[in-house]
């Protein structure tokens, strides 16, 4: 072969290269997008391999799915990618037993406020109703078709609301399991959900960045909002039922007045997709995560952000608050659950230490 011929066929394989590594990213992260809420996302062979280190935690969930803490402030749910449900000791950080395991990716986990069951959606559009001190399966619930994306229980412990990728939202009694209502108002997939502590409403964020606020007791759509330019992946209400926050894809936090539906605030502090939010219930301080991994302190009032917290080495997929002791519980994907000091945003443990 000539000289040229070889600077030629050089030149082609360094084009073709430089091209197809980014249209290859760009279809992998269309994808996630597509099949997953803040909380969820199938794991490729590189994150199985990215995973081994030495956290129990990381090698038995593969990567966190979602992450919540009991209503006494005791203990740490969280749920793993390969199906496995963990219980955690918030006080000392210790291993306490699996409480379950899905056949298939938990994308989502809900305790009732009474702390004595816990819902559990997977990956094939089936919840569970486990008995939380046994691990016990209470019931089946058989009725999405998709990918769970959310799961809420009132704070009246009467219901639950579920949410799935094709954009369905199923409303069940928590008590005898039964189905009540489907809503079927979306064209697109719901990502996350919301309840008002009144009982009165609950929100739900979607694929195409529209919020909709819905009567908890007829089903009814009260409202549509338009506000995000990307997917919202969380979405909150605060404690006294007046406000809402939503954090999306365009990395952008907004604050809305839930009565109205009008904006209030548009915070620009994240670089990346926001991933979950969370409102402490006693006050105005609420805590975001993004995808490159960054944890951000905000003050709900004025909108100032107070402080940024690097500590997980890939996304934030959930954020937990536990307002007696004044701390709050971070799940990624590198597989981590950490438990921060929400004054000082001082990291006090790492689950799962060996």
């Amino acid at each position: 072969m000539s000289q040229i011929s070889i600077a030629v066929s050089l030149a082609l394989f360094v084009l073709v290269s430089s091209t197809v590594t980014p249209i290859r990213s760009q279809v992998f992260r269309k994808a996630s997008q597509q099949e997953t809420s803040a909380t969820a996302r199938k794991p490729d062979s590189t994150d199985q391999l990215s995973r081994v280190k030495t956290y129990r935690l990381a090698t038995a969930l593969n990567w966190v799915t979602d992450v919540t803490i009991t209503p006494n402030g005791k203990r740490i749910v969280a749920s793993g990618s390969n199906g496995l449900v963990q219980v955690w000791d918030l006080s000392s950080g210790d291993f306490k037993r699996d409480l379950l395991r899905e056949s298939s990716s938990v994308r989502a986990i809900a305790i009732n406020p009474d702390g004595d069951r816990i819902v559990v959606g997977n990956a094939n559009g089936q919840m569970k109703i486990w008995d939380l001190s046994s691990g016990k399966l209470k019931r089946t619930l058989s009725g999405h078709s998709t990918a769970i994306t959310d799961i809420k229980v009132t704070d009246d412990d009467r219901k639950i609301i579920s949410s799935s990728v094709d954009g369905e939202i199923k409303i069940w009694d928590l008590s005898s399991g039964k189905f009540k209502r489907s809503l079927n108002e979306q064209d697109s997939a719901v990502i996350a959900i919301a309840t008002d502590p009144r009982n009165t409403k609950f929100v739900t964020s979607s694929d195409n960045g529209q919020i909709k606020i819905w009567d908890l007791s007829s089903g009814k759509l009260k409202r549509t909002i338009n506000g995000h330019s990307a997917p919202i992946r969380t979405i909150d209400v605060n404690p006294d039922g007046d406000r809402f926050v939503s954090g999306s894809d365009d990395g952008q936090i907004k604050i809305w007045d839930l009565s109205s539906g009008k904006l209030k605030r548009t915070l620009n502090g994240h670089s990346s997709p926001v991933q979950s939010i969370a409102i402490n219930p006693e006050d105005d301080r609420f805590v975001s995560g993004s995808r490159d991994g960054q944890i951000k302190i905000w003050d709900l009032s004025s909108g100032k952000l107070k402080r940024t917290l690097n500590g997980h080495s890939s996304e934030i997929t959930s954020i937990a608050m536990d307002p007696d002791n004044d701390l709050f519980v971070s799940g990624s994907r590198d597989g981590q659950i950490l438990v921060w000091d929400l004054s000082s945003g001082k990291l006090k443990r790492t689950l799962g230490d060996l």
